[in-house]
């Protein structure tokens, strides 16, 4: 996008540093953000995957 600055000379920044760029479709799912923090998805994940794979030290057998 190209714009004037203040002593009038033309420069230009990325268009989705404005609200003309076409609308995210992540973005707009998410609406007011996402109630979960990086770190504690990243955790959770790493958790999951010891589960699958049955390597996890936290989790011992089930019996009935």
């Amino acid at each position: 996008m190209l714009v004037l600055d203040d002593q009038g000379r033309r420069c230009s920044f990325p268009l989705e540093w404005t609200d003309m760029a076409p609308v995210d479709a992540f973005v707009a799912a998410a609406g007011e953000g996402c109630p979960f923090r990086t770190g504690d998805l990243v955790e959770l994940a790493d958790l999951v995957a010891g589960l699958v794979s049955g390597g996890w030290d936290g989790v011992g057998e089930m019996t009935p």
